[in-house]
């Protein structure tokens, strides 16, 4: 309903003058709750239909009859006054769900700000699968989003494992109708990539990469210090190599097998 009626405005240039659309979801403005919660309602303060609203869960019909707040006009002029007198209000109650108490008597509906961290942590998020790890398929794991579906008769199957950057080339563009002779050649003249990744025992790099006043070491597996970028070879791909291990390093990325450059700081 409010994503309509604002889509309605917008796309008809609708003249609204200082009425805001209703419960128009730009419009609607944000709080501190009793506990320090960010939150948001979504009535606006400024209409002329959603303001009474207010009045009614403040128990303050007095404002009505404030020249500031008589129109939405003046509401508009004054909001840093009338949302000084709301939140001022809102302190006054010992805790959010009594506040939130208050409001829907009014009809009105609040929305607490979380962040997603503190979402996923909720018992909402554990109830509905909102979270999910997967592994790295390098012996840890990764917190992703979830389904965004839940159904009460099927029971959806957890989200796979990720795949490695051209894991799957071979199987699509073989299903495309290229020869293994054509996916070799793009492969081979770099339009292609892929990143080969086993487990692998650790080993310092053969040489210190020298930085700044001081050295830093790095540790890479040996398969990827090995490789040669596609195009080079020899010297050149080896100095491509260290400039990309110097890179990460100097950036602060702490990477192993899984990565591109295939080194971590020590």
């Amino acid at each position: 309903m409010a994503v309509n009626e604002r889509a309605h405005v917008d796309l008809n240039n609708a003249d609204l003058g200082d009425e805001p659309a209703i419960l128009g979801a730009t419009d609607c403005p944000f709080f501190t709750g009793p506990g320090g919660e960010h939150f948001t309602v979504a009535t606006s303060l400024v209409g002329s239909r959603t303001f009474p609203s207010y009045l009614r869960a403040m128990r303050r019909a007095d404002l009505g009859d404030d020249p500031r707040f008589a129109t939405a006009a003046a509401r508009r002029a004054h909001f840093a006054a009338l949302h000084h007198i709301v939140q001022t209000w809102i302190l006054t109650f010992s805790d959010i769900g009594a506040l939130d108490a208050q409001l829907d008597e009014a009809k009105i509906a609040l929305g607490e700000v979380r962040s997603l961290k503190r979402l996923s942590q909720m018992e909402w998020a554990e109830y509905w699968g909102a979270i999910q790890e997967v592994s790295d398929r390098n012996g840890g794991t990764y917190r992703l989003p979830g389904r965004p579906w839940r159904f009460s008769r099927e029971k959806l199957q957890p989200l796979g494992d990720p795949a490695f950057q051209g894991e799957h080339n071979r199987t699509v563009f073989g299903e495309l109708g290229l020869s293994e002779g054509e996916i070799d050649d793009y492969i081979a003249s770099g339009a292609l990539v892929s990143v080969s990744i086993r487990r692998t025992r650790r080993r310092r790099c053969p040489r210190r990469l020298r930085h700044g006043k001081g050295q830093q070491s790095v540790i890479a597996d040996d398969h990827i210090l090995n490789r040669r970028p596609p195009g080079y070879g020899g010297p050149i791909g080896q100095h491509l190599a260290e400039a990309l291990t110097l890179g990460f390093y100097q950036a602060g990325v702490s990477v192993s097998g899984a990565s591109a450059a295939g080194c971590s700081r020590t």
